[in-house]
């Protein structure tokens, strides 16, 4: 079980990677604007020949001679033809068509999130086993989340907060080799607890659950996002190789794509909590004594309240889960 527990550190100490539619009518209203003041619009034409109607039809009925505007019932102008090009957004703003718009997105999202744990079901090994089949349907899925990109900013969205399971994972050629043969083992579950938005310090925590008569190992890493920088924080920069050679994986260290979806991590403490013990093992690692080797990041490229899609620095991809809330008690 020590072996177990020493690979699985290896594999998340230095692994599991740690609009809505406003349409607008002010180009038409420039427009109208614009053409009032060199020629009569039909609209104008109308209203003056109707003020002339109104103001000789009061004077017969009220004997008055007096010309006033007529009041604001007696005659509406027709409004100026939009363009054909606006035709669309007007009606669409007319009956409402922003909200049928996120609500068709919303299902079609849906509809992408079930086509991908369909692709996922029956993989072993968290994609340890996976078929060429399965993987491309897989990567379709994915890319096409990944385009939709859910919520916004999110490595500063709520959603991202608590826990996640692991379903699904690449092993790349980058992964060191212990996390390639270690992550597809069924007999555990792992998760990612995210916490950014208490009053401590944002934390991204890995989590390898050996199951209740056994334990846990929690690797705990210190978190910076755009939203709650880390002070003094300084990204990765080395890639991870020991003389040219792969042996805890190599990193990328290119710059986000999105800075807004990136949350970079340092590794700050581990322990094991055994159930037959009545107190925490600390994991011997000198996690500060490790500079680059302690530090990563993950992508966030889809975030919904049901997944999450993460690309971590070492290339591998992440597919998780919100695990369902328990019942009430």
């Amino acid at each position: 079980m020590l072996a177990h527990c020493t690979t699985a550190l290896v594999l998340l100490g230095l692994p599991l990677g740690i609009q809505g539619f406003v349409p607008s009518l002010a180009n038409n209203a420039a427009g109208a604007n614009n053409g009032a003041a060199t020629t009569p619009t039909p609209g104008t034409t109308a209203a003056a020949t109707g003020c002339r109607r109104w103001q000789h039809e009061h004077r017969i009925a009220s004997g008055s001679s007096s010309c006033r505007a007529p009041p604001a019932h007696a005659h509406r102008a027709a409004p100026r033809p939009a363009s054909p090009a606006s035709l669309p957004e007007y009606f669409m703003a007319l009956f409402g068509g922003n909200k049928g718009s996120s609500a068709t997105r919303a299902s079609k999202a849906e509809e992408l999130e079930a086509d991908l744990l369909s692709a996922i079901k029956g993989v072993q090994g968290r994609g340890r086993d996976v078929t060429q089949e399965q993987r491309e349907l897989v990567d379709k899925a994915v890319e096409a989340l990944e385009s939709d990109g859910g919520a916004p900013n999110a490595a500063s969205s709520p959603l991202v907060d608590g826990s996640w399971r692991l379903i699904f994972t690449t092993t790349p050629g980058t992964a060191s080799p212990v996390q390639r043969s270690f992550v597809g083992v069924d007999g555990f579950a792992i998760y990612q607890d995210i916490d950014l938005f208490s009053e401590v310090p944002p934390t991204v925590t890995n989590v390898v659950d050996f199951g209740p008569r056994v334990g846990q190992l929690r690797v705990t890493a210190l978190a910076s996002t755009p939203s709650r920088p880390m002070e003094g924080f300084v990204p990765r920069k080395g890639d991870g190789r020991f003389f040219g050679l792969n042996i805890l994986g190599v990193s990328q260290t290119t710059p986000p794509e999105d800075p807004s979806r990136r949350i970079d991590f340092q590794f700050d403490e581990a322990g094991f909590d055994f159930e037959a013990l009545p107190f925490n093992i600390p994991y011997p690692v000198p996690f500060r004594l490790f500079g680059d080797e302690v530090k990563g990041w993950i992508d966030v490229t889809y975030l919904s309240e049901r997944l999450r899609i993460a690309r971590g620095n070492k290339g591998t991809l992440f597919v998780l889960q919100r695990p369902p809330s328990p019942p009430p008690p």
